[in-house]
């Protein structure tokens, strides 16, 4: 499938495979009614779907849009980029130039803007949150981490690039399972923690799954056993609503 470049002409109610001069990309239009300019979500998806666009269109939230009713009920427009190459951090500055350029086109709410993403999308949401704080009405990572490559309890500098003083004045929902056997949950244990700590207080939110559910994929060494808890997150009702509290 050859990506359009037509904003205008994308339809409502379904995706559709975009691209810019830097990133392609999967755009999803509302069809639900919305008064006044509407909000936007930037989704950031897993390692599987590194320079795989099929890849993405069968993960979490973007296989959900599939379902008619459960994209009737969300009024928001959805930008989930393709990164060609891991990881997120180093294609943040073009992320970012996509989301203004569709938040312009199609006159987004830029005061309206929820920043989500799963596994290595969980890892840029905790990145683009930390050096953009105020772009974002709302913050989700799922099952993801700010830097896996060290026992973060015991190595403070894995949190030196966590902007913790500007992300604890921030609506932030976590969502973990606890028998993650990919990103193991300490990552996100660690992440609340310091947030609560630096004053968060309601501001955060943590789900901990007690499963996280395996996803239908596998690894080249083995399966992913509890890293599916975004299959959980994603089709949470109360996510969306707490989404809208936060405009």
């Amino acid at each position: 499938m050859e990506p359009s470049k037509d904003l205008a002409a994308a339809p409502e109610g379904a995706l559709t495979l975009m691209s810019n001069d830097d990133l392609t990309y999967w755009l999803f239009k509302p069809s639900k009614p919305f008064e006044g300019p509407r909000p936007c979500m930037l989704f950031l998806h897993g390692g599987g779907g590194v320079n795989d666009p099929s890849n993405v269109r069968g993960q979490s939230l973007t296989r959900m849009l599939d379902s008619p009713d459960y994209a009737s009920k969300i009024p928001h427009v959805i930008i989930m980029p393709i990164a060609p190459k891991r990881d997120w951090p180093q294609h943040g500055e073009k992320v970012l130039s996509l989301l203004d350029q569709i938040i312009s086109s199609l006159n987004l709410d830029s005061s309206k803007i929820t920043l989500t993403g799963q596994s290595m999308g969980g890892k840029g949401t905790w990145d683009l949150a930390s050096r953009y704080p105020s772009r974002w009405s709302s913050i989700v990572p799922i099952c993801g981490y700010i830097n896996r490559d060290v026992t973060l309890r015991n190595d403070v500098t894995s949190l030196e690039d966590f902007n913790v003083s500007e992300l604890s004045t921030k609506k932030i929902w976590v969502f973990h399972g606890a028998d993650d056997s990919i990103v193991s949950v300490e990552n996100s244990d660690v992440a609340v923690e310091n947030l609560k700590a630096a004053g968060a207080g309601e501001n955060v939110k943590f789900t901990r799954y007690a499963e996280g559910l395996s996803p239908p994929c596998k690894t080249k060494v083995k399966d992913l056993i509890g890293h599916g808890c975004y299959e959980l997150a994603y089709a949470e009702e109360e996510l969306w609503t707490w989404i809208e509290s936060c405009w």
